[in-house]
């Protein structure tokens, strides 16, 4: 599991690396959420706007190439940001 602590707030994304599906969690119960998942290159691949419930959010990137992306989203009014490595 990558994970990290901002401003108090618990973020995990699992299974780490994936190859598709994984799951954002985060200590927060906001919603819905304005999601951006960027490549290496910072060229941005997917944005969009998702409902979590529970506090967590499960994403596919099996259309993705492998490779490392960055998943940016807000809760509370934040910025979090965090890696995810895409393998098969």
């Amino acid at each position: 599991m990558f994970g990290i602590l901002s401003n108090n707030m618990d973020v995990l994304a699992y299974p780490n690396p994936t190859t598709g599906l994984f799951t954002i969690s985060c200590s927060s119960n906001s919603i819905p959420t304005d999601l951006r998942i960027t490549d290496q290159l910072g060229r941005s691949v997917t944005t969009k706007q998702v409902r979590r419930t529970a506090g967590s959010l499960q994403l596919d990137m099996d259309g993705l190439a492998e490779g490392r992306y960055t998943i940016e989203f807000r809760v509370d009014g934040k910025v979090i940001r965090n890696a995810v490595v895409v393998g098969r």
